[in-house]
C-alpha cells in the first residue's frame, strides 16, 4: 500500500467516507454564508460549517477553500486567499 503524500489524500487516509476540496465565497459574515463557487445554489450556513478561530474575521466578498465530509452534510473552511 502507498502512503499518502498529498494533503488531500492524507485527509482522505483520516476519513472513511469521501471529502472534496472546494471554493467558495463569503456571502454574509454575519451570520456567516458562504457560496460554492461555480454553483448558484450550494449556499452553506453556520450550521453546516466548522470555522477554525484564526478565521473568525471572515468579511463579505473573502475567497476561501472548504473541505467537504459527512457526504456533504459539513464543510470546514480551511483557509483564505489572499488578496
Amino acid at each position: 500500500m502507498q502512503s499518502p503524500c498529498s494533503l488531500k489524500q492524507i485527509f482522505q487516509s483520516f476519513a472513511p467516507e469521501p471529502m472534496g476540496v472546494l471554493r467558495g465565497r463569503v456571502v454574509s459574515a454575519e451570520p456567516l454564508v458562504i457560496q460554492g463557487e461555480g454553483d448558484q445554489k450550494l449556499r452553506l450556513g453556520c450550521r453546516l460549517l466548522c470555522l477554525p478561530d484564526h478565521l473568525d474575521d471572515l468579511r463579505a466578498d473573502d475567497r476561501v477553500y472548504l473541505l467537504s465530509f459527512n457526504y456533504g452534510k459539513k464543510y470546514i473552511v480551511l483557509g483564505r486567499e489572499k488578496k
